[in-house]
């Protein structure tokens, strides 16, 4: 059940019409609860900062790995236990790790994508739209290495 609908209200499966997903990006995999609690953090951010700052902050790779390491551990290098919130946001440390992982991931898509259209790394704007066209989930991007 998706959207409070069964399989076509309740039709028989020999019923049902054909419909050609295979290939397709499956979006009803993505557990909803967490991505909403990624969403709070990038909210908090947005309100801190600005949205979709964190895309131009200098050495971003190197800085939101060291934040996603700052709410993994505690200051005595013990992992942080499961609930446990971060101070300033009142959000769960987890979520800012899992927002901290997706940053990581589109410096990384960006960087492809650049090194595949040969985009000097100091030219931001456009590496930051080269993004756009980065094919993902069917196995790996085009020209990556």
């Amino acid at each position: 059940m998706i959207f409070g609908y069964d399989n076509a209200q309740g039709a028989s499966e020999e019923a049902m019409a054909d419909k050609y997903d295979d290939g397709k990006l499956r979006y009803s995999l993505l557990p909803w609860e967490a991505i909403k609690e990624v969403v709070r953090v990038l909210e908090f951010g947005a309100m801190k900062y600005e949205a979709h700052g964190w895309k131009n902050v200098p050495n971003g790779t190197t800085r939101y790995f060291d934040a996603m390491m700052r709410h993994t551990f505690d200051d005595d290098g013990r992992p942080m236990l499961a609930g446990q919130r971060d101070l300033e946001s009142g959000l769960l440390h987890s979520a800012h790790r899992a927002t901290d992982a997706l940053f990581l991931l589109f410096f990384d898509l960006r960087d492809i994508a650049m090194r595949r259209q040969r985009i000097p790394i100091s030219d931001t704007r456009r590496a930051i739209d080269a993004t756009e066209g980065v094919p993902i989930g069917r196995g790996t991007v085009e020209g990556a290495k």
